[in-house]
């Protein structure tokens, strides 16, 4: 068992080689280095990683308290679910009503990579491989598709 310290430090860890690794790889690709994860232009709309509690998520979140404005949003994103399906091996997680660890509801879009632990670093290179190609996906169809999602003029496609 880990102090909370311990923990702490472990997690910071993880996340500075992750950076490192994708950092690398996206720059190879002649991508920017960094990811758009909340630079996404919808405040309530973020591509997240999570890695938590003998899981790994990768995926699209809408997190608001606005009931209207999270509906809105993931009405557009259903609009082009097959799209965003087909894009993957394995289709992503719909969860409208997806709990997240601080009890918060949030939509997520997302895939998950199960049995692996944050403190067990020989975890680490699956994870950053999972992390690395899922975002890619997401990042990619995000940016294709971000003048639908975020069009205030939106109607149903």
């Amino acid at each position: 068992m880990y102090s909370k310290e311990e923990s702490k430090l472990i997690k910071k860890e993880f996340w500075v080689k992750f950076g490192f690794f994708s950092q690398r790889k996206r720059i190879a690709a002649g991508l920017n280095k960094k990811w758009l994860s909340h630079n996404t232009g919808i405040n309530c709309l973020s591509l997240k990683f999570d890695f938590e509690n003998k899981q790994a998520l990768v995926g699209i979140e809408i997190f608001t308290h606005n009931q209207d404005e999270k509906q809105k949003y993931y009405d557009r994103l259903l609009s082009l679910k097959t799209i965003l399906n087909d894009s993957f091996k394995i289709a992503p997680e719909w969860n409208y009503n997806f709990e997240l660890p601080n009890g918060e509801i949030a939509a997520k879009i997302y895939h998950t990579l199960e049995n692996v632990k944050i403190h067990d670093k020989t975890c680490w290179p699956k994870v950053f491989r999972f992390f690395f190609e899922n975002m890619m996906i997401y990042e990619s169809f995000y940016t294709e598709y971000k003048e639908i999602i975020a069009d205030e003029d939106f109607s149903e496609l």
